[in-house]
């Protein structure tokens, strides 16, 4: 087996398994793991489209050329997509960073901390569908790794129960962190009770607040409009469980705790989910291509 490839699926793992993390403010550390883990996800997105650079170069001179094939195309249109998300996530987190750069106090109303939830919750799926479009690359790396010539029928039936225990248990985590509703916060102003987000107001109630203990404990939010539901006066979203709290994303007993157990197993079960279905839903296309030929 190439090394790189193998370098390549150490590479994904590992910012799999790191993106998964970042959705608790309070795991390994707090928000200084929290930024500079985002950021390192940033450089290694580059160092992986450098590694496939080959096929980015081929498949941008000829995208519109008849002999690159509709499967192709889609995966050159997720990847785009995925790096602007990846983007937005990161331009964001700059802007609402409160431990490498708390000084900027940025006021935006694109980037902030709805866009930067909802652009991550987006990249669970965009990552998941990425990696469901090369399942097979990954499984034939995977099968070399451990030393697998063949498949045998144990195999197959041992893979496709573990695909159904992911689906249902990534729908279920999709369930259990509200997804849809968060994937849409950078769409809908909701979040800020129906009016357009702004920024400067968030950033005055979370000054307010911060500089007002006596309020936070008695929990004191009168300045604060009763039908929101990000809860600026920590800088976490309660109902989403995103950066800390809520159900599904597992704040840990304690402020400086996170389960890090559940919050691998409900992410990357959201991803997994799109990974099982973008496969089978392309393994059924191919066979009905096959019957019509």
């Amino acid at each position: 087996m190439k090394k790189i490839n193998f370098i390549k699926i150490a590479l994904d793992l590992i910012m799999g398994i790191v993106f998964s993390l970042l959705f608790n403010k309070n795991v390994l550390g707090g928000m200084n793991f929290h930024e500079i883990a985002g950021l390192a996800i940033g450089f290694a997105v580059l160092v992986h489209i450098i590694l496939n650079w080959k096929w980015v170069k081929n498949v941008t001179l000829s995208i519109f050329s008849k002999k690159i094939n509709l499967r192709t195309r889609i995966g050159y249109i997720l990847n785009i997509l995925l790096l602007f998300d990846m983007a937005v996530i990161i331009i964001s987190g700059i802007f609402i960073s409160k431990a490498l750069f708390p000084n900027l106090r940025i006021q935006n109303s694109f980037f902030n901390q709805g866009t930067h939830i909802s652009a991550s919750y987006i990249a669970l799926a965009l990552i998941g569908i990425h990696l469901g479009l090369h399942w097979k690359w990954a499984m034939n790396v995977f099968k070399k790794i451990i030393k697998v010539n063949q498949s045998s029928k144990i195999l197959g039936y041992t893979t496709k129960a573990a695909a159904a225990v992911v689906l249902v248990f990534g729908i279920y985590s999709m369930i259990s962190v509200n997804y849809i509703s968060n994937t849409m916060q950078m769409f809908t102003a909701a979040q800020y009770g129906g009016v357009k987000p702004d920024f400067q107001f968030q950033q005055q109630v979370q000054n307010k607040n911060e500089t007002s203990d006596s309020q936070q404990q008695s929990g004191n939010n009168s300045n604060l409009p009763k039908n929101n539901p990000q809860n600026f006066q920590d800088g976490r979203d309660r109902k989403s469980g995103f950066l800390g709290g809520g159900k599904g994303m597992m704040e840990g007993k304690g402020r400086g705790s996170a389960s890090i157990p559940a919050l691998l197993a409900t992410n990357l079960s959201i991803m997994g989910a799109f990974t099982v279905l973008t496969y089978y839903i392309e393994k059924l296309l191919q066979r009905k291509r096959t019957i019509k030929c």
